[in-house]
C-alpha cells in the first residue's frame, strides 16, 4: 500500500488525459469504462474528488466510471472545443511562465 502512495504523490494533473476521459466516457451513453492503467486510475480518482465523475473508483485498484456528474459536464462544455481546449492551455502557459521564480 505505501508503494502506490508513495506512485500516486509523485503524479500530477493531466489535464490532457482528464478531457480525453470525459470525453469518452460521455460518448459512452453510460455505459461503465474500466481503467486500470495507474495513471488514468488517478485522473479518475482526482476527478471523482473534484465531483466531475461518478464510480466505483479508488487509487490502489481499478477505475470503473458510470457516469459524468452535472460539474463534469459543465467542465467538459467549457473545454470541448479543440481550439477554446488550445487557447485555455497556451494561456495557463503565459500565466505560468509569469509566475516562475527567479534565482
Amino acid at each position: 500500500m505505501a508503494h502506490a502512495l508513495n506512485a500516486a504523490l509523485k503524479m500530477k494533473r493531466d489535464y490532457e488525459l482528464i478531457r480525453k476521459i470525459l470525453l469518452k466516457v460521455e460518448a459512452n451513453n453510460g455505459q461503465c469504462l474500466v481503467y486500470s492503467n495507474p495513471h488514468e486510475t488517478y485522473q479518475c480518482v482526482i476527478m471523482k474528488d473534484a465531483g466531475l465523475l461518478d464510480g466505483l473508483i479508488h487509487e490502489n485498484a481499478d477505475a470503473f466510471v458510470s457516469c459524468i456528474t452535472w460539474e463534469g459536464h459543465n467542465f467538459l462544455n467549457s473545454i470541448r472545443e479543440e481550439t477554446v481546449w488550445k487557447k485555455s492551455k497556451r494561456k495557463s502557459v503565459t500565466k505560468l511562465d509569469k509566475c516562475r521564480l527567479k534565482f
